[in-house]
Parts: structure tokens; C-alpha cells; sequence
């Protein structure tokens, strides 16, 4: 008999076209190699009530998987317990659909959707993996980051890049279980092709700064907390400003972009050509670092009983920064 798991999809109305894609890419898999059985460990859907696109989506997969599939109800997005899940419906309308909480089969294999405590993104692992130490193998759900963890646990990971804390996984991946449970069985970690790339925009000669305090700058008290200006642009921040622009004209319109500002200098000139990116990708996203940078310099401020606020709001009068970027600041 030969075996394909797959987890954590998290079917979506944004993300349609790639979870197609990546359900057909698992169908053409077990054409390939004659899976038997597929085995999906949790969270096929993003949500407890998933709209009829997606619904449709999946269901138009089990037709034509046409085989046995196991689907776990997982106690997180799609299900709040075994009971109360709509993959049911799939298990009353497929007669090859089963429904459960986890896949036992003896001591050989154990699927469930949860984070061991040794994993080393272990956010609200509940099981020790000595818990597991009973099972020649062990596969996992609901972490989305793919890790080994000795002798006999896989956290399989997400079949997509859906967060970009995932950024680092150089690809998403099923298993696929050749022979099992015979002499020649074989495990193998297959990539999936069809998932969108997730890219950090990444500079490296601009080092992180504090757009609001520089204590060999200032130009004026706010109750004794000290208030610099803004920093003149720099040529290297000119040189960042056209890496960035090169890195996001050489990146295919299907990518996950989020670029990361630790520089408000830098921020402030993107903005004259973030127009030209912002409808480019799947997935485009600005995070500004030198906002978290602020918290940790303003403690002169905090002991005057100033608020973060109040101080950066004075700090962008001061400074006459526009309008337009002041409120998007105090926003953040």
C-alpha cells in the first residue's frame, strides 16, 4: 500500500488559484505513484464556516481523488471539536471520506494536529514527544514550519506558504509512503511545485537605526525627553531606495512580498514608488520596524508620564513632517 499525507492548506476565498493548483499537483502525485490512501492531518480550510468557493473547491477534489482519505477534524480553524466540523458534510457525501480526531494504526503510524513541546516552534505545544515514543512514525499538523524532531516525529508543515514567518522553509512539502507497512518500504519528503514563493525584501547596507531618538542630535526638550530631527538623506539610502526597486522589478507577479523598513528615512522615500508595487503581487506588505525600534528609546519620556503618543506627535510637529505620513506613524 503506498500513503500521501498533506497538511495545514488553509483554503481560503484570497488564495483559491494556489490551493487549486496545489490539489491538482497532490492529485497528479497519486496518479504517480499509485497512492492507495491519502491521509490529510488538519486545517484544509481557513475557517470554521468557509464560503462556497471553497467548499466547492475541496469537494471537487475528493471527486476526483476518488480514493480513501482520511481527514482530520483539527481543533483550530476549520473544526471546534470532531462534532461540530463542517468536513462532516464530506464524510455524508463522499462514502470514500472518513472523518476523525487522529489516524492510530497500531504502533506503525500516528497522525494528529498539534506541536510537541520539544519543536522548536513550539507556540502552545501541549505533548511531550516521549508521548510518541510508541509509534515508528509520527506525523504532524498545525505547526507550518517543516522540522524533524529525533527519533521518529515529522511537524510536516503547511502545503503553502500562508504566513511569512514560513518564509524560511526553502519549500513546502507531503509525504508520500512507498510500500508501507513491507520489507522495501520507503518514506519520501516531496516538494510541491505550484506554491507561490514568500520573499523578504532584505537590505544589506542599511543598518537599523532610531528615526525618533538620536541622543548625539538633539534639538529640543518635550519635558526633558530629548527630540531629534530627521536625518538628511544619504547617498546610501538613495543606493537602498534603487536595490529595493531592482529586487521588485526582477521578482515574478507570483510572489508573496513583504518588505521591512528599519530605517524611517528610507520608508518615507519608498513611498514615492510604492505605488508601482503595491498591486503587483499575490501578496504585498510594508512592516515598519522603527516603529518597535521607538519602544525601547523612549524611557525618559515614559518616566515624565508622557505618552508614546503624545511624544511622537510632538517629535512629527517639530520635525514638519507631512501630514499624510504623520497619520499613517500615529496610526501604527
Amino acid at each position: 500500500m503506498n500513503l500521501l499525507i498533506y497538511t495545514d492548506l488553509h483554503i481560503s476565498n484570497s488564495s483559491l488559484e494556489e490551493c487549486k493548483s496545489i490539489l491538482d499537483e497532490i492529485l497528479i502525485l497519486c496518479d504517480k505513484h499509485s497512492i492507495n490512501k491519502v491521509i490529510s492531518a488538519g486545517d484544509n480550510f481557513d475557517t470554521i464556516n468557509p464560503n462556497s468557493e471553497c467548499l466547492d473547491l475541496f469537494s471537487n477534489f475528493v471527486k476526483k481523488l476518488n480514493r480513501p482519505i482520511i481527514i482530520l477534524a483539527a481543533n483550530s480553524h476549520e473544526s471546534t471539536s470532531i462534532e461540530n466540523s463542517v468536513l462532516n458534510h464530506f464524510g455524508i457525501l463522499h462514502d470514500k471520506v472518513e472523518i476523525v480526531k487522529e489516524y492510530i494504526d497500531e504502533n506503525k503510524l500516528y497522525v494528529g494536529h498539534f506541536i510537541v513541546q520539544q519543536s522548536k516552534n513550539n507556540y502552545g505545544g501541549t505533548v511531550n514527544k516521549n508521548e510518541l515514543s510508541k509509534y515508528a512514525h509520527v506525523i504532524l499538523g498545525h505547526s507550518h514550519d517543516w522540522e524533524l524532531i529525533p527519533p521518529n516525529i515529522c511537524q510536516l508543515g503547511s502545503s503553502r506558504f500562508v504566513d511569512f514567518g514560513e518564509r524560511k522553509d526553502e519549500a513546502k512539502k507531503v509525504t508520500i509512503c512507498l510500500n508501507y507497512r513491507s520489507d522495501s518500504e520507503r518514506w519520501i519528503f516531496q516538494p510541491i511545485s505550484s506554491c507561490i514563493p514568500m520573499v523578504d525584501i532584505v537590505l544589506d547596507n542599511i543598518e537599523p537605526k532610531n528615526a525618533i531618538l538620536d541622543p548625539g542630535n538633539e534639538t529640543q526638550n518635550l519635558n526633558g525627553a530629548k527630540i531629534a530631527p530627521i536625518t538628511p538623506l544619504s547617498s546610501s539610502t538613495k543606493e537602498a531606495i534603487m536595490q529595493i526597486s531592482a529586487k521588485l522589478d526582477q521578482l515574478s507577479p507570483k510572489t508573496k512580498v513583504r518588505i521591512l523598513f528599519h530605517d524611517f528615512n528610507l520608508w518615507k522615500e519608498y513611498l514615492a514608488i510604492s505605488h508601482q508595487y503595491k498591486n503587483k503581487f499575490v501578496i504585498y506588505k510594508e512592516e515598519k520596524k522603527f516603529i518597535t525600534n521607538i519602544n525601547s528609546q523612549i524611557s525618559v519620556a515614559k518616566e515624565q508620564s508622557i505618552t508614546i503618543k503624545d511624544y511622537l506627535k510632538k517629535w512629527l510637529e517639530i520635525n514638519k513632517v507631512n501630514e499624510n505620513i504623520s497619520s499613517i506613524l500615529l496610526d501604527e
